[in-house]
């Protein structure tokens, strides 16, 4: 039973971390394109 818990644990940990990079990485894009669109007029061409 502790070695089922243990993996769970570790998983829910590991999941947690990529999600918080994820999260991460979005908000930099977002700030990106915000910055290129409304203070340089200039939007990124993949939006």
């Amino acid at each position: 039973m502790e070695k089922f818990i243990y993996f769970f644990e570790s998983v829910s940990i590991w999941v947690g971390r990529a999600f918080g990079w994820c999260i991460l990485v979005l908000t930099l894009s977002v700030t990106y394109e915000v910055f290129l669109r409304y203070v340089l007029n200039a939007p990124t061409v993949w939006v």
